[in-house]
């Protein structure tokens, strides 16, 4: 510790000094920290003790300073002192989106027939290859464009043919029309001129009776409203609670 600084903390100083010396200061970061440390000790000492000036007594009582009372380390943060982003935003926001995607999905509805495809040679089983053939052979006959074409023509209000798909109940000569689409009608329109047109198109020795008509669906079946957003409010809090566990580790 330097005279100067002593000077300058016991008041000895003049003004011109004192300034020239603060001055260097804000400049030299080890002399800034020189003249805190000193004030701090010239503010502690006792009335009898500020008489004294000589700088190696200023040097005992700083090192006696620092030796008995060292800087404490800096504690670390610990997850306390980190901000916690809510519980809410999170789950809420998981919650409503899948709310909002749920109830702006589009409808979709589905209605179903049947068709009974037989051989007018009764001497053929469901045992016979030769019949199996011909039922797998009906199944695409029925996805063909012809019928296709000729089932779109009498739909009405101007709607057109829904997609659809066709399969075969196993171990039976029966075949399911499906169809899947926005409008109730349409689809049920669509199964049953599908059946209808495919029957009458239908190449000798097979023949083909309408045993389950479709009917017109009273419920979407996609998409599921309630169990869609049940599912988001619980995928959301789970989400959210994730979220707090990770902050806090």
């Amino acid at each position: 510790m330097t005279d100067k600084i002593v000077q300058l903390v016991s008041g000895q100083l003049s003004p011109a000094e004192e300034r020239e010396l603060r001055k260097q200061a804000t400049t030299d970061p080890a002399l800034a920290r020189e003249l805190q440390q000193a004030s701090l000790l010239w503010a502690a000492l006792p009335q009898t003790a500020r008489a004294e000036t000589s700088v190696a007594l200023w040097d005992r009582i700083f090192e006696a300073t620092i030796t008995k009372n060292p800087q404490p380390p800096r504690p670390e943060p610990s997850y306390t002192s980190r901000p916690l982003v809510p519980f809410w935003i999170p789950a809420g926001s998981i919650a409503f989106l899948g709310i909002c995607i749920t109830l702006f999905q589009p409808l979709v509805y589905q209605a179903s027939g049947r068709v009974e495809v037989s051989s007018k040679d009764k001497t053929l089983s469901l045992s016979d290859v030769s019949l199996l053939l011909v039922l797998n052979n009906t199944v695409e006959h029925f996805k063909t464009k012809l019928v296709r074409k000729r089932a779109a023509e009498p739909m009405t209000n101007g709607q057109s043919l829904c997609s659809y798909t066709v399969s075969r109940v196993e171990a039976t000569t029966i075949l399911e029309i499906t169809a899947e689409g926005d409008n109730p009608s349409a689809v049920a329109e669509t199964v049953n001129f599908v059946m209808a047109e495919g029957i009458e198109l239908l190449e000798s020795p097979l023949k083909g009776k309408i045993i389950e008509k479709a009917d017109v669906p009273s419920a979407p079946i996609r998409p599921q409203k309630g169990p869609n957003i049940a599912f988001a409010i619980l995928l959301g809090c789970v989400v959210g609670g994730l979220l707090q566990l990770i902050r806090r580790s």
